[in-house]
C-alpha cells in the first residue's frame, strides 16, 4: 500500500510541476445573468512538457556516413527570437553562430562514433550573450 501511495505523490507533483510553467488567458465571449453577452477570461495554462527541447539529427534521419562530412539539421528549442543562431561544434569541427539550421560537419577522417554537441541561441546580435540551449549526439562513419 505504501508504494501506491508513493507513485499517487509523486504523480500529483509532476502534475503540479507541469502547471508551473505559465499561463496565458482566452477571451470567451459568455451570457451573463441579464442573458447579454460578457467576455470573460480564462486562464490557458501551458505545461512544463509542451516546451520543445532542442533535437539535432543526421540529414533525412541519418545516423551515419561513410564520406568525410555529416549534414545535421537541428530543430525545436524554445525559440524567444524569430531569430535564433545555431552552433555545431565537433572534435576540430566548429560552425561558430549561423543562422541556418542545417550544419554540415566536415573533416571527418577517422572510422567509429563521433559526438557533436548543437546549441540554439535566441540572441542574434550577440548568441554567447542569449539564452542558449544545448544538446549532443552521436553519429558514426563506416567504411565505405
Amino acid at each position: 500500500m505504501k508504494f501506491g501511495l508513493a507513485k499517487l505523490l509523486i504523480g500529483i507533483l509532476l502534475l503540479a510541476g507541469a502547471f508551473s510553467a505559465g499561463y496565458m488567458t482566452n477571451d470567451l465571449l459568455m451570457k451573463n445573468s441579464d442573458n447579454e453577452d460578457q467576455i470573460t477570461q480564462q486562464p490557458v495554462y501551458f505545461p512544463a512538457a509542451i516546451s520543445q527541447k532542442i533535437k539535432a539529427q543526421g540529414k533525412d534521419g541519418a545516423t551515419c556516413t561513410t564520406g568525410t562530412d555529416f549534414t545535421v539539421v537541428i530543430t525545436g528549442g524554445n525559440k524567444v527570437s524569430d531569430n535564433p543562431r545555431y552552433r555545431v561544434i565537433c572534435g576540430n569541427f566548429d560552425s561558430r553562430w549561423v543562422k541556418e539550421d542545417k550544419i554540415t560537419i566536415t573533416g571527418l577522417k577517422r572510422l567509429g562514433p563521433y559526438s557533436a554537441v548543437v546549441k540554439v541561441s535566441d540572441n542574434p546580435e550577440n548568441p554567447d550573450k542569449g539564452n542558449i540551449e544545448e544538446t549532443a549526439f552521436t553519429f558514426f562513419k563506416l567504411k565505405s
